[in-house]
C-alpha cells in the first residue's frame, strides 16, 4: 500500500526517483524498505510478539539431588512448559496487527491531488502496476528530448510530442496536461 501510494503521488507532484545508489537529485532507498512511521511500529510489534511467544512455551529441566546433596541423574527430567496467560496475550496481540491492516486496507482511498504548479486536477489516476517491473517500464519511456529524466525530479502525465499526438509518461522538462481527448 505504501509503494502504491508513493507511485500515485507522481501524478500530482514532481519527485526524484528512489534508488539504491542515487545520482544527481535521486533519492536514496528506505533503510528498512518502508518509511519510518510504518517500519518502527512494525518492528516494535514484531519484537513484542516474539517476546510474548517466547514466554508462552518454554523448556523445563529439573536436576535431582539426594538428601546428602549428591546428584541423582536417574531422577533428572526435561519437559515442555507453557503459560496460558502468555499464550492468550500472544494470540490477542497477534490478531491486533491483522485487524489494523484490514482496517487501513479497507478505509484507505487514494484521492488524486491537484498538481502543485499548474493547479489542474487530473481526471485519471496512475496505472495500477504494483511492483511489476514490466508495467513500470511501460510507463517510464521518457520523451526523446528529455535527456536528464533519470536524474531530476519527474512527474507523470500526458506529454505532447513534437511530431504531434502525445502519450502518458514521466518527464522533467515538459509541462504535463490533462491528457488526450476521449475518442
Amino acid at each position: 500500500m505504501v509503494a502504491a501510494s508513493e507511485w500515485n503521488d507522481f501524478i500530482s507532484e514532481r519527485k526524484a526517483l528512489r534508488l539504491s545508489v542515487p545520482r544527481g537529485m535521486q533519492r536514496s532507498h528506505y533503510f528498512l524498505s518502508l518509511p519510518y512511521r510504518y517500519s518502527v511500529p512494525l518492528m516494535v510489534c514484531s519484537g513484542l510478539l516474539h517476546w510474548l511467544i517466547s514466554q508462552s512455551i518454554f523448556v523445563i529441566q529439573t536436576v535431582a539431588y539426594t538428601p546428602n546433596f549428591d546428584r541423582n541423574r536417574n531422577m533428572d527430567a526435561s519437559s515442555v512448559g507453557y503459560s496460558s496467560i502468555g499464550i492468550m496475550l500472544a494470540m490477542a496481540f497477534g490478531v491486533v496487527p491483522v485487524f489494523l491492516l484490514l482496517i487501513v486496507g479497507f478505509a484507505f482511498k487514494y484521492d488524486v491531488k491537484r498538481v502543485k504548479y499548474t493547479g489542474y486536477k487530473p481526471s485519471h489516476t496512475m496505472p495500477l502496476v504494483s511492483t511489476c517491473s514490466a508495467a513500470i517500464s511501460a510507463n517510464c519511456h521518457r520523451p526523446e528530448q528529455d535527456k536528464d529524466c533519470s536524474r531530476l525530479p519527474v512527474i507523470w502525465g500526458f506529454v505532447q510530442e513534437e511530431a504531434g499526438g502525445g502519450r502518458y509518461t514521466f518527464t522533467t522538462t515538459k509541462e504535463v496536461g490533462p491528457g488526450a481527448p476521449d475518442r
